[in-house]
């Protein structure tokens, strides 16, 4: 308990609030129970009711989550479920390192910010003013695009997978300046929709780099996280550097147990790979309470939101995301890494902040969050105990297959070998088992098959992929497109 008081008086001190006398006192407990602080104005829910919601995870032998709720300048209640590390069985505690994947925007945002703020670039200048390695696209492509996913840039991670880029190599910024910059066209004119790209916080963290001839995780280190205090946040741009507290990634193994997935291999950092604690988090959100970086109007700049060409207004701000849940104003941000889950959540007007940092593929921290956020909302506020659960939507029906779909699979119509100039790849189709798949062959080796479904004639999905087979004027397959939301219209010609 001395390690957990010791930090939460710490992150209180920086919140400005002092702790209240009979915790600070506390004897040593397990280090794992719950830190909960109370006083007239904030109550909490009962401890067990918060931790009910954690049941799934809080178990010997799984991984798990880490928690962190504060209001009002005070820490509410932290606590760890499952373990971190389950070669050694190191259990989870506020004082967890985990990845928290896209939750790290916002500190790639405000570095931009930081910089727009002493002059030393515009918000409106064009990336290729930084990198000039970056394709004429015939339209300038504003740094304020890239932080509001408007650019048009193709999502270097879904072009890696249609590529066939083995994730286990070691990946550079160069890499990833490279697999842009190899991009012969966007997926829209710049400004004519939002669409998130991964691509464009890479870029904006090459541009840091470029402009303070630092990395973004130097810079990050020492103007946004050393004033904050968030003394256990890094972002990993070194495969071989020692991170105290780190919990591994776990997804679930074919027999029902776990297997490790946690991705060591990127030394690159901007869309992700901020390294940070449930705590840290708090310590961050605060600052949009009571700023101590940044000038005058940093604040108001990070939460502006995008505005497309034709004038509409965009939820995204910068790598933060404005919402309504129960009923309130949410301002937000999730994150997804191999083996890793986030999400950080503030009601601005209630001044309270959620952290559910997990260690495991399957969690969904975005609705334990809202969970969490509900039971201490119903608790502070009269009236609202409806808070405590939300409305779930009823799915949209799945579409179905056109009842012809899977009967056209003729292997001689589609069979055969594809090639993308663009990307310079190659697509073996095949047809087996009634099923249409398609194996990736590069320099690099070859991938398994990814096997897709049939949606109507001559399409055909898997996951977030889509593939469009294109036919010349006497009904012969000559090529196909393949893409995602965020990668769109990769054009390969049959041989």
């Amino acid at each position: 308990m001395r390690v957990m008081a010791t930090r939460s008086c710490a992150l209180a001190c920086l919140l400005g609030v002092p702790l209240i006398a009979s915790f600070a006192c506390a004897p040593a407990v397990n280090p794992r129970a719950g830190v909960v602080i109370t006083n007239a104005r904030w109550r909490a829910p009962p401890p067990e009711r918060v931790d009910e919601v954690f049941s799934e995870w809080d178990r010997p032998g799984s991984p798990g989550c880490a928690l962190g709720v504060a209001r009002g300048g005070r820490i509410l209640y932290e606590k760890g479920y499952g373990t971190a590390d389950l070669d050694h069985d190191v259990a989870i505690t506020p004082s967890t390192v985990f990845d928290i994947g896209s939750v790290s925007k916002q500190f790639t945002a405000a570095s931009i910010v930081l910089l727009a703020e002493r002059g030393e670039l515009s918000l409106g200048d064009d990336v290729r003013a930084f990198l000039p390695e970056l394709p004429n696209y015939g339209e300038p492509i504003s740094i304020r695009q890239l932080i509001h996913h408007t650019s048009g840039i193709r999502d270097y991670l879904d072009v890696m997978s249609i590529v066939g880029w083995p994730y286990e190599n070691l990946i550079t910024d160069a890499d990833i300046v490279r697999i842009v910059s190899e991009q012969a066209s966007l997926n829209f004119q710049p400004g004519e929709e939002y669409a998130y790209s991964n691509s464009g916080y890479m870029l904006l963290g090459v541009i840091v780099k470029r402009v303070t001839g630092k990395s973004l995780g130097t810079f990050a280190a020492r103007e946004i996280f050393a004033p904050l205090e968030m003394n256990s946040s890094t972002f990993y741009e070194d495969r071989t550097a020692i991170i105290p507290n780190r919990a591994t990634g776990y997804a679930r193994d074919g027999d029902g147990g776990f297997r490790q997935v946690h991705n060591y291999n990127f030394a690159v950092a901007g869309d992700g790979q901020l390294y940070t604690t449930v705590g840290d988090l708090l310590l961050w959100n605060r600052n949009f309470e009571r700023q101590r970086i940044g000038g005058s109007d940093f604040n108001d700049v990070m939460l502006t939101r995008g505005v497309l060409d034709d004038g509409e207004t965009i939820d995204y701000a910068f790598g933060l995301s404005h919402d309504i849940r129960h009923g309130r104003a949410t301002v937000s941000h999730s994150g997804s890494s191999w083996g890793f889950r986030a999400h950080l959540v503030r009601y601005p007007e209630q001044d309270l902040s959620v952290a559910v940092l997990c260690n495991v593929d399957e969690a969904s921290p975005d609705t334990l969050a809202g969970r969490v956020s509900g039971l201490f909302l119903a608790e502070s506020e009269t009236g609202a105990e409806s808070v405590e659960s939300e409305a779930i939507e009823n799915p949209a029906p799945e579409a179905k297959p056109e009842a012809d779909a899977s009967s056209q699979l003729d292997s001689a119509i589609y069979e055969g070998t594809y090639t993308c100039d663009e990307l310079q790849v190659t697509h073996e189709v095949i047809v087996e088992g009634g099923r249409l798949a398609i194996r990736v062959k590069t320099e690099r080796g070859e991938w398994p098959r990814i096997d897709f479904d049939p949606v109507k004639v001559g399409t055909f999905t898997s996951g977030d992929f889509e593939l469009v087979f294109e036919r010349d004027a006497h009904g012969n397959i000559r090529g196909f497109t393949l893409g995602t939301e965020r990668a769109r219209n990769f054009r390969f010609t049959r041989r």
